[in-house]
Parts: C-alpha cells; structure tokens; sequence
C-alpha cells in the first residue's frame, strides 16, 4: 500500500512539473485587459473610454459617444496606426466581428477617424439586442517602423433606440505582442505558474484525503 502510494504522489508531481513546462514553452503571447460596466460604459454621461492596449498610459484609441456622430471609434494619434477593420460596403463604419473570427493582415483595416460604430442607421454594424450581446472590433496597431501588433476590442451596444440614449460597453480588449493573427476574444492560456499551482493543489487534497482514510 505504501509502495502504491509513492507511485500516485510521484505520477501526480510528474503530471504537474510536465504540465508547467509544456505551457512555459509555448506562453501565451495574448495581453488581455478586461473592463467593467463602471469604467467600460460609453454614453452621454460618460463619453470616452480610452484603449490602452500596452497599458502605458498612452491610448492608441478611444471608444467615444457624441449627440452627432453617436458611438463612434477614435484615433489619438497622427500616424498611420491604428487601423480597424472596416465594413466592406461602407469603410467609415467598423465591421462587427464574431467571436472567433481571425484578425490578420487580411482584414480590411482602414484608418478614417472617427469612423461609426453605432448613429442609429441602417449602415451600422454593431446594434443592441435582446439578451445584449458582444461583438468586436478588429484592431491593427503599432508604428510605421515596427511590426504590427494585432487586437480586438470587445463592445456591446446597450441602447440604440435614439441618438441621444445611445449607449455601450467595453467589454475588455486584448493583442498578441508577437505580431501574430489573433481571433476576435482570445485571452491569454494559463501560465506555468499556475498550472504548477493547480497540481500542487491537486496533490494536497489527495494527501488530505489520504489523511483521513488511514485513520
């Protein structure tokens, strides 16, 4: 019984340290910044959440409302970057991605500013519904001197039953540091660390367990 024993608690801190190493070696790249309905909501009362992919107090984009031009996506900056992908019929409108749509240098990305997410016209891509719903927004950024970075930004429009209650939420936004395609709401795969952590877990409630079956 005791022999049996060693095997579980060795299979099981094998099972863990191979675990944490398989997901150091293919870390995940994704930097994901979630929002709350406090500080994710755009509407009249609130009318600019900045989009701070890097999170160096230097937001690329802003996701803003005004009585004219409704909810709309921003640039706060001069370069070419940041470009959204656009709809393919009007570009001044953002297209509204699914989830688990491929961001890529394939993407119709355009750079008008601001350009419409939601002004109550039939041309708009992201509309409120009933349950509300996420859609995202597809985001290429960077420098003309540096690889691109791709991203997505989550938004559900909570009310578009006039131009003057319009209103959003910025559900949370996220890009791949690499340079690589990344799909409209991936988030970053557990670390090593935590993983480790789950096992290490794992193996104090067994011993627990074990505990209390010897007795």
């Amino acid at each position: 019984m005791q022999s049996e024993t060693r095997k579980v608690w060795a299979g099981g801190i094998a099972a863990g340290l191979a675990a944490g190493f398989s997901a150091s070696k293919s870390q995940a790249t994704v930097i994901y910044t979630p929002l709350t309905v406090e500080n994710g909501t755009v509407d009249a009362a609130n009318p600019q959440v900045d989009i701070d992919f890097e999170n160096d107090g230097s937001p690329p984009i802003s996701i803003d409302y005004d009585s004219t031009n409704g909810l709309t996506w921003q640039k706060q900056t001069e370069l070419t970057f940041p470009e959204y992908i656009a709809d393919p019929v009007n570009s001044s409108y953002v297209a509204a991605l699914p989830f688990g749509e491929s961001i890529d240098s394939t993407g119709n990305f355009q750079t008008t500013s601001p350009a419409f997410l939601n002004d109550t016209t039939s041309d708009s891509d992201f509309v409120a519904s009933d349950p509300p719903s996420v859609q995202y927004i597809g985001v290429e950024f960077g420098t003309p001197m540096s690889a691109d970075d791709y991203g997505w930004i989550g938004f559900e429009v909570t009310d578009d039953s006039s131009l003057a209650d319009l209103s959003g939420i910025v559900t949370g936004y996220a890009y791949d540091d690499s340079g690589a395609p990344i799909t409209a709401g991936a988030v970053p795969e557990p670390t090593s660390l935590a993983l480790l952590a789950m096992g290490a877990a794992g193996l104090m409630a067994y011993r627990g367990r074990r505990r209390i079956v010897s007795r």
